[in-house]
């Protein structure tokens, strides 16, 4: 009886401990502020994007961030400011992201600035949004020059990126791998509250499991008085026989000679990062 409440003591703290982590994390993320995009045309000699595509782009990037939980923003530039492409862009992530999880992009539009031609357009990925894309880098480059590159020699920027958009989206964490990153995520950042809400749940459990087994009587075992009445048992005077064996053994010796076998063997001796391409 003991070994069966302890069992479902634990069974029990085990299920309340996931469901109210679950429901925290549903929580959480319900009440989080929303993932951010920023999109910025900052060449200085003319505007890569249209008004209309600016929004367009933006409004894509909106939904997109909420979709892959990560940050996202796009600049497209002529001027890096005295950075390489590279500071550039940490910067970019920084500046309007903080120490969170985001992926940008920086396109140059050089106009075949010599200043720049040792300088590549570059992707810039932070915590979560490395953990995504690291990995994928190049064929998201592949993707995006391949909206980009028209074939007269001119860029079509508003293809690029929107073929950077549908990079992320296809190699963003979703369903269940999405939810067991941010499970992970949460329950080393709130190791405290998760610790309590096991205390918790084993109270819970061996208060709910405590008042089912007290519904539970136990029964007056049965006297042997009762068992043996008179009515229901017999008992004749009649006596078994045992019939008894008697063996006898030998014992024999025999000389034999023989040999052993022998064997052996042998033996034998979080900031992210990114990446650039050129064009």
């Amino acid at each position: 009886m003991v070994k069966s409440v302890k069992g479902k003591i634990l069974r029990a703290a085990v299920v309340l401990f996931w469901a109210l982590a679950a429901f925290i994390l549903l929580m959480t993320n319900a009440h989080a502020a929303g993932y951010r995009a920023v999109l910025k045309d900052i060449d200085q000699y003319e505007d890569c994007l249209s008004d209309s595509q600016e929004k367009m782009l933006l409004d894509r990037m909106e939904k997109l961030a909420d979709k892959v939980e990560c940050n996202i923003g796009i600049a497209i530039v002529s001027d890096l400011e005295g950075y390489n492409d590279e500071d550039y862009a940490d910067n970019f992530g920084y500046e309007n992201f903080g120490d969170s999880d985001w992926a940008v992009l920086v396109l140059l539009n050089t106009h075949d600035n010599p200043k720049y031609q040792y300088y590549v357009d570059r992707i810039m990925l932070n915590k979560s949004g490395y953990e995504m894309y690291y990995s994928h880098l190049d064929r998201i480059f592949d993707k995006i020059y391949a909206g980009l590159e028209k074939s007269d020699g001119s860029y079509d920027f508003y293809a690029g990126c929107n073929n950077f958009c549908s990079a992320l989206q296809s190699y963003g964490a979703k369903g269940f791998a999405g939810v067991a990153r941010r499970f992970s995520e949460y329950f080393f950042e709130n190791f405290m509250i998760m610790l309590f809400l096991l205390a918790m749940s084993f109270v819970i459990a061996i208060v709910v499991v405590g008042g089912f087994s007290s519904g539970y009587k136990k029964k007056k075992p049965i006297s042997a008085t009762v068992y043996m009445n008179k009515d229901r048992t017999r008992i004749t005077n009649s006596v078994d026989s045992f019939v008894r064996e008697y063996t006898t053994s030998y014992t024999t010796s025999s000389s034999s000679s023989g040999g052993g076998h022998s064997g052996g063997g042998g033996g034998g001796g979080s900031h992210g990062g990114g990446g650039g391409h050129h064009r």
